[in-house]
């Protein structure tokens, strides 16, 4: 895949578009738009308008339930569901009250009795009952077929805004630890190992 970039979209974000093909300039435009501000558009992605319409209707119509309703779905072990606004705190250290986000998480889906169904991330996915958001799931599935993903809705000073973000998980055993060049005995990892 190829990526180049435009900032001209008038949203202060890096463009990364997949048609083209020039990797070393991708590579700097993608490491640039993590660095200054974590997010990116992609366009030329393959998925299709209608799809991503029908996503953002069936969003605002599940994040517009009361949230009586809502918290019916909360996440499960697997963090897969739904998370309430302030819920999650991207720096703890730098924060002192949640981001100002709610979301909806889905993931990689195996039946309960799978061998797989205990590994981290794998398991049953939480969907909210038919009867209140029929097509729901159906949607959320079809998406997921064309592109792993994290739902969420994002509130800036009141304004509602809406994207669907495109995050990869590690494998059931991967193991995730600090980079021996990124401590010292004086500067221990913040974090410990998990497998």
């Amino acid at each position: 895949m190829a990526v180049s970039a435009d900032v001209g979209n008038g949203k202060g974000l890096i463009t990364i578009d997949l048609s083209n093909c020039n990797l070393a300039h991708s590579a700097s435009l993608i490491r640039q738009a993590c660095l200054d501000g974590g997010f990116f558009y992609v366009i030329n992605h393959g998925i299709r308008q209608e799809l991503f319409e029908e996503l953002f209707d069936r969003s605002r119509t599940f994040f517009q339930l009361p949230l009586e309703e809502k918290m019916k779905v909360l996440k499960n072990k697997d963090f897969k569901g739904y998370t309430p606004l302030m819920d999650q705190m991207l720096d703890p250290s730098k924060q002192s009250t949640g981001d100002c986000k709610e979301g909806y998480y889905i993931g990689f889906e195996v039946a309960k009795d799978d061998p797989h169904a205990t590994k981290r991330f794998f398991g049953p996915n939480v969907w909210p009952s038919a009867d209140k958001l029929p097509g729901w799931k159906q949607t959320m599935e079809k998406y997921y077929q064309e592109a792993l993903s994290t739902l969420h809705r994002v509130l800036l000073f009141g304004q509602e805004r809406y994207s669907v973000a495109f995050f990869l998980e590690p494998g059931p055993d991967c193991l995730v630890e600090c980079l021996p060049t990124c401590h010292s005995g004086s500067n221990p990892p913040k974090y410990v190992m998990i497998i």
